[in-house]
């Protein structure tokens, strides 16, 4: 194994797919993941209310499927998104019922984690927005954004509420003026800072970008994000502390019309600065993409066209070192037609994928998982936890960890990545216990990335593996 590969060893493959609901038209799901439960909101494309389906076993199980205001007679709730707080849930969008609320911005509650849901709540007054069919929805805490664009104003806005959607500041700040159709836009928040994504179709069609700093009480000028002569669209954004990332589909180096390829920008320092564009998928068939960040773990999702169906497909890849290097790409759906709007989340080291799905005999809500904690096996054997003759403290640790090991006759202890790559061998003594330290660095002396490593000792009939996560 010396100077080999680890993939017979390591796994941290896909589950297959799995069906949820029996929904023929569930379109558009948004997540959020508090210790082991997952919160998922859906959409019917083109009407009604909302749906929404909890997991509270990390995705072992999903219950509570509630279609929420289905006695309400809604023309449409365009793009549901969920905020979370201490256990209580709000799933808003942007709603159109000419009678009653005309389009508002509108939300749904829960006070006890998805069991029950409330009656609907608007955040405008009658006919406050002449026209829109985007908006976005997330939270800090009790303090909750809602961003929409108005047609008639041709202006994108930030609604506040500082306690948790008992009140809202007006309209809302003006953050940008747009032209043309009205597009999607994406807003997240980590303490006072504030972003917002959206397309521009002003010139070039154009992702563009603006941040607030004092939690939504001023905005910068808007910039233009992409850098794509050809055209870029449906922009995402996700914030985990000062890293800050945002995808889309770009068509610069695409010969499609309709589709491109998958590019990320990224910030470490909240968005003071930005480092340039990343291609990570370059198919040109690229549709709705997504990123999820966690610490140094990243996760792309997307529905791509390029297999002989001619369908999209939901996809997935995942990073472990902040994006600077990512795993292969993985079809996650295997569909007779479209599969669409794929968005992830985390809970521990398990990876969860929905989107919806409008294949011919079984459309509705799927799902996937990757469990990056359960990937190690030897010659097709599972390694259980008392099996292991290693352990390791600390860990996760961000300058170097000791490795303790016992019922080992001297040999090696291989330091593999994610991805099977062998980066380091670390020698042991002849005793049977004792303990060697990793520095975090590779067989050059160079200090590794941060992500999730494996250290593997193999000697004689004994072996053992444990999990190492590096945080610099």
């Amino acid at each position: 194994m010396k100077g080999g590969s680890f993939e017979q060893y390591l796994v941290t493959d896909w589950s297959d797919e799995q069906r949820l609901t029996e929904d023929e038209d569930a379109y558009a799901p948004k997540v959020a993941a508090v210790g082991d439960s997952i919160f998922c909101t859906y959409q019917e494309i083109g009407n009604g209310p909302p749906y929404a389906i909890c997991s509270y076993d990390a995705g072992l199980s999903w219950i509570n499927q509630t279609h929420l205001g289905d006695t309400l007679e809604l023309r449409a709730f365009f793009y549901p998104e969920l905020a979370e707080h201490n256990g209580e849930l709000m799933v808003g969008a942007c709603l159109y019922q000419y009678s009653e609320y005309g389009y508002n911005l509108a939300y749904f509650r829960s006070t006890d984690r998805g069991t029950s849901w409330g009656d609907l709540e608007t955040a405008l007054p009658y006919h406050s927005i002449d026209r829109s069919n985007f908006s976005s929805f997330c939270n800090v805490g009790q303090k909750l954004y809602f961003s929409y664009n108005d047609e008639y104003y041709d202006s994108i806005y930030v609604l506040i509420s500082n306690n948790w959607g008992q009140n809202w500041n007006g309209r809302g700040k003006n953050v940008a003026y747009l032209t043309g159709t009205i597009q999607p836009m994406a807003v997240r928040a980590y303490e006072d800072n504030v972003y917002l994504v959206w397309v521009n179709l002003e010139g070039t069609i154009s992702v563009h970008y603006s941040r607030s700093t004092d939690a939504g009480l001023t905005w910068s000028v808007e910039t233009e994000f992409s850098d794509d002569p050809d055209g870029a669209q449906v922009p995402f954004i996700a914030v985990a502390d000062t890293h800050i990332v945002v995808c889309w589909m770009g068509y610069k180096y695409s010969d499609e019309a309709f589709t491109g390829d998958l590019f990320i920008k990224r910030s470490f320092d909240s968005g003071d600065t930005w480092e340039e564009e990343q291609v990570i998928v370059n198919s040109e068939k690229v549709g709705i993409g997504s990123v999820y960040v966690e610490d140094s773990m990243l996760v792309a999702t997307w529905q791509d066209k390029r297999f002989e169906n001619s369908y999209s497909e939901a996809m997935a890849i995942y990073s472990t070192d902040y994006g600077d290097t990512w795993s292969d790409e993985r079809r996650l759906s295997h569909a007779e037609y479209d599969s669409h709007s794929p968005i992830a989340c985390m809970t521990d080291d398990k990876i969860h994928v929905l989107w919806g799905d409008m294949r011919l005999n079984a459309p509705g809500l799927y799902y996937a998982y990757n469990d990056l904690s359960t990937g190690i096996y030897d010659s097709g054997e599972i390694l259980p936890e008392e099996y292991s003759h290693l352990s390791s403290y600390p860990n996760p640790f961000n300058s170097s960890t000791i490795i303790n090991y016992s019922n080992l006759e001297g040999g090696e202890i291989e330091i593999y990545n994610i991805t099977g790559q062998l980066v380091k061998t670390l020698n042991i003594s002849n005793r049977k216990e004792g303990q060697v330290t990793w520095d975090a660095t590779d067989a050059m002396g160079n200090k590794v990335s941060s992500g999730i490593y494996f250290a593997r000792a193999k000697s004689g009939g004994n072996k053992g593996t444990i999990k190492l996560v590096y945080l610099r």
